[in-house]
């Protein structure tokens, strides 16, 4: 199901993937909340680039249900304030998904958004490094992330409070060259 959902995004549209548990420690808001200033600030990307959001549910833990209501507005408001005739920008999907699909998503996309607000294990930079092939996505990671360490010299680093920074990081990411995304 993920494997045509990521092909039915024609390839001159761009895709900035986010992929998280819904908690509060990853920063999911922060990332919509940039999103959200990136088509303000660069309204040139209206039309042209897509966010999707996957959240993830960890069966151990509790749902935030207000964590999920906030998430929903939010999607709502960018798709309200930006949205046009069979253009939504922000997708948000809350289902599972096997790791050959969500590997399909990982090469569709062009950016890879990690934004912990903590220290953390995430593997999802991982998994997105691992996933690409020709394409040569960006990552776009927190300071605050548990890989950033290993992972700085390769990603655009950001800290997830700093909103014009995570959306002036996405039009970095965006505009990229594929020579300087193969380097990385």
């Amino acid at each position: 199901k993920f494997q045509k959902f990521a092909t039915t995004f024609k390839e001159d549209k761009k895709i900035i993937l986010g992929v998280d548990q819904l908690d509060n420690i990853r920063g999911i808001p922060h990332k919509l909340a940039s999103f959200e200033r990136l088509l303000t600030t660069y309204p040139e990307w209206i039309g042209k680039v897509f966010w999707i959001q996957l959240a993830v549910y960890n069966s151990e833990a509790k749902t935030d249900t207000i964590l999920k209501k906030k998430t929903h507005e939010m999607i709502g408001g960018i798709n309200g304030k930006f949205g046009q005739i069979g253009y939504h920008p922000a997708v948000y999907v809350e289902q599972a998904y096997s790791k050959k699909e969500l590997v399909a998503l990982y090469r569709r996309a062009d950016v890879a958004m990690i934004t912990s607000l903590r220290d953390g294990i995430n593997m999802v930079p991982y998994e997105y490094i691992c996933s690409q092939e020709e394409r040569c996505g960006v990552l776009i990671l927190s300071e605050f992330d548990g890989g950033a360490q290993s992972l700085r010299a390769g990603s655009i680093a950001v800290n997830p409070w700093d909103i014009s920074e995570m959306a002036d990081a996405i039009n970095i990411a965006l505009n990229m060259s594929e020579e300087e995304r193969s380097e990385r």
